[in-house]
């Protein structure tokens, strides 16, 4: 809506997870090398964790990405507690035959798909989002699973993206051995001021933009309505941008954007949780 106004050639700030759009603060920038390395590396299991909307599924297209064709992955990123067996969802994953509801059966082609891959000098990869969604019982199948070695070689690697609650889980005394084998370990923090101004700018060079639409102050305001959290972010900007084409505003200033947002949240804005006394002190 507001793109020609502004000189853009797309919306900056879409909640889209196109790895174009990662902004690779500190943090983000280390869990990526990290996952890099962990795949490299042949690493059994590795957990990077993130509050919601930190970016982490865009982290993961990144890495998805940047996977050569010598991995096969397998992506699963809507597991929830009542998706069933994890054997037949990785095998899904793979592109091989599920359907049974026989477990050896189910294994003993796994197995096969893995060894097969093995010697085609071919890696395979579980990439689970969202994985704060799984239950003990669950992951300790997924543990039981990636047991499955050809001599030295790590027939199967486990990424897990998940939301900081999946150490909660993960710290269950059952899931010692699990836990034991996780060779990658990061958690990703949420943006600095200075990482906000440049997540910003990071996201209006990429749709084109040529000159700094967001003036004084306002991304102090914009860092301390959204605790620097990305998506946090790109919908406050979004609706700082709707308004100022409304209002025909081409710099957005810290007092515009108070103003703004004091206009929104009498009706609340939900995706910050901002009620309609939010801004009453601004």
């Amino acid at each position: 809506m507001y793109e020609q106004f502004y000189g853009l050639n797309t919306n900056p700030f879409t909640l889209e997870t196109d790895p174009k759009w990662l902004f690779l603060s500190e943090t983000h920038r280390g869990a990526l090398g990290m996952l890099e390395y962990a795949i490299l590396q042949h690493s059994a299991f590795s957990v990077i964790t993130g509050p919601i909307g930190s970016g982490k599924s865009t982290l993961a297209a990144k890495i998805l990405e940047q996977i050569d064709e010598s991995m096969n992955v397998a992506h699963l990123n809507f597991v929830h507690s009542d998706m069933g067996s994890m054997l037949a969802w990785i095998l899904y994953g793979f592109g091989q035959e599920y359907e049974s509801s026989n477990r050896i059966t189910l294994y003993d082609r796994l197995k096969t798909f893995c060894q097969e891959q093995v010697k085609l000098s071919r890696r395979n990869v579980v990439l689970i989002d969202e994985a704060q969604n799984l239950t003990g019982p669950q992951l300790e199948e997924i543990r039981t699973i990636a047991n499955l070695n050809f001599g030295s070689t790590q027939a199967l690697q486990i990424l897990f993206i998940g939301q900081p609650e999946f150490r909660d889980t993960l710290a269950a005394p059952a899931l010692e051995q699990l836990r034991q084998r996780i060779a990658v370990d990061y958690s990703i923090l949420p943006l600095s001021v200075r990482e906000t101004d440049e997540y910003i700018g990071h996201r209006l060079t990429g749709a084109g933009c040529d000159y700094a639409i967001f003036g004084h102050g306002a991304v102090d305001f914009i860092h301390s309505m959204t605790g620097g959290t990305p998506r946090k972010i790109n919908i406050l900007c979004d609706t700082l941008l709707s308004y100022g084409y409304l209002d025909e505003v081409r710099i957005v200033d810290q007092d515009y954007a108070i103003e703004v947002m004091k206009d929104r949240s009498r009706s609340g804005m939900v995706a910050l949780g901002i009620g309609a006394t939010a801004t009453a002190g601004r």
